[in-house]
């Protein structure tokens, strides 16, 4: 039997599914109008709409940065983990037990070991992280994060600062860590 939560997470995924064709139009129309010169659409409508084009599968949360993805989880909301809570979505965004801000990499029902930042949930959630403000500060590199292109991370093992050398970034999972994945990394 399903929670009240896990069903309506469900009834999102339907609705999404359902009134993508709305969506997508509410999009071209914010694009038209930004195109025009005009300040477009406000823009909680506009992530409103982005997060029914990724529940509907219309497109992939990796099309959008992680700043991006923040803002659509706060216009749509974003489910509280727990190992009871049912089917979790991919490209749904989840709040970890720690607090942060995950998106689910591939549907799985919920399970202890498998919490978002846990070592059982890195293959399962991205952690969506912000970028340092203040020049010279940067994040520790974790794995399942993806690093954008021109992002600077430091090597736990080496101490080093690496960036991802493709302009797509990279993802990186156990064992690998940046000093060990020149093709993917520079110092």
């Amino acid at each position: 039997m399903r929670s009240l939560d896990e069903a309506r997470a469900y009834q999102k995924q339907e609705k999404s599914v359902d009134t993508y064709e709305l969506w997508a139009a509410i999009l071209a129309t914010h694009d038209a109008l930004v195109e025009m010169g005009g300040p477009g659409l406000p823009e909680l409508h506009v992530n409103r709409a982005r997060a029914n084009l990724i529940r509907a599968g219309q497109v992939e949360s990796g099309d959008y940065t992680d700043a991006d993805l923040k803002s659509i989880a706060a216009a749509d909301g974003a489910r509280i983990w727990s190992a009871t809570m049912g089917t979790i979505f991919k490209d749904e965004p989840i709040v970890g037990p720690d607090g942060e801000l995950y998106i689910c990499t591939t549907q799985h029902q919920a399970q202890a070991n498998w919490a978002p930042g846990s070592e059982g949930g890195r293959t399962l959630f991205r952690p969506l992280r912000s970028e340092p403000e203040e020049p010279g500060e940067y994040l520790e590199f974790i794995w399942g994060e993806h690093v954008p292109y021109g992002a600077v991370r430091r090597d736990p093992v080496d101490q080093q600062l690496y960036t991802p050398i493709k302009e797509a970034g990279v993802t990186l999972y156990e064992p690998h860590y940046p000093h060990l994945v020149p093709s993917e990394y520079k110092l």
